[in-house]
């Protein structure tokens, strides 16, 4: 994992470097920067801001864990909860981070959805790591989308290297780009400027939404699968079980979809995913017996057999 515990690092990391080299921001001048956030951009933001100087204040939805909201507090960050509503509406949690910083000459908006340092951070970093440790030996990748900026980052240098790489999209509950990369339509015109509200229920934060943005327009994927919360809860327990691994649900999510992929590419190919977060960041969710008992999630697979076929 990266120091702040999820890939966010990375794209925090470059968002900084590249306005300070473009004069947005200067180090220990009194410079805030700001950002909406479901959590892990704003937990690597807050962590990496602190040795450059710099203040943090993060607009959050009110669905995300309190373990995030905790550890952005610990991190010095100032925090402003804002209620779920669609896009559309002038107290969506990114216009009100856009708002502020109109406010403040010295205040900086990071914009992780449509800043293309983000895409970057993983076509020069990601990426290059990925076909390194692989040899160039693979036929697919596959994950889930946010900002975009990892799916296409990650996808876009794989298919630079080599165009027979296949890029897949894993899409969770109450996201339209599923739909948007299979039909080539979100829902309906009206959708394309909403981000639905993933349910307090859910354990997938920072995943899924219903309009593209700048980073995922930065390339053209091969397909699309799903992945149902069931399936989530699952895949998350069934590789803690057998692997030792403690992920979050955004890792579940990926993990899902890499073995969709694998069935579908069919049997010798190599498929890459990224664990993209841990658990500790969900314990009073993914890994509270209560939550799951109230939400109907209780894991009772004892194999793969939770997994839905994949057309």
């Amino acid at each position: 994992m990266n120091p702040g515990g999820s890939i966010k690092d990375r794209v925090a990391k470059n968002i900084i470097h590249r306005a300070e080299m473009e004069g947005f921001i200067q180090p220990h001048s009194g410079y805030t920067i700001v950002e909406a956030t479901a959590g892990s951009t704003g937990i690597s933001l807050a962590l990496l801001a602190r040795q450059r100087g710099y203040n943090v204040e993060l607009f959050i939805p009110d669905n995300v864990s309190k373990e995030k909201v905790n550890m952005l507090s610990t991190l010095g960050a100032s925090i402003q909860i804002v209620p779920i509503v669609p896009m559309s509406v002038p107290t969506h949690f990114m216009h009100c981070a856009y708002q502020r910083c109109l406010k403040d000459p010295k205040a900086f908006y990071a914009n992780q959805f449509d800043n293309l340092s983000n895409f970057e951070a993983h076509y020069h970093g990601t990426g290059p790591e990925i076909w390194s440790q692989t040899s160039g030996k693979v036929d697919g990748i596959v994950m889930g989308s946010g900002t975009g900026g990892t799916i296409a980052g990650i996808g876009r240098f794989l298919k630079d290297k080599n165009p027979d790489v296949k890029v897949f999209l894993v899409d969770p509950p109450g996201s339209g780009l599923y739909n948007l990369v299979t039909k080539g339509v979100m829902f309906d015109k009206r959708d394309t400027l909403i981000v639905e509200p993933i349910t307090p229920r859910s354990f997938f934060e920072g995943v899924g939404i219903n309009r593209q943005t700048e980073n995922f327009a930065q390339i053209q994927l091969d397909g699309a699968v799903k992945c149902t919360e069931k399936e989530g809860i699952e895949m998350a327990y069934y590789v803690l079980r057998n692997d030792g691994l403690y992920i979050g649900g955004s890792s579940a999510l990926n993990l899902v979809g890499a073995v969709k992929l694998a069935r579908k590419l069919g049997p010798g190919k190599t498929i890459v995913t990224v664990l993209t977060d841990n658990g500790a960041r969900y314990s009073t969710r993914m890994y509270d017996r209560e939550w799951l008992a109230k939400n109907n999630l209780v894991p009772t697979a004892t194999s793969l057999e939770f997994l839905e076929e994949v057309s």
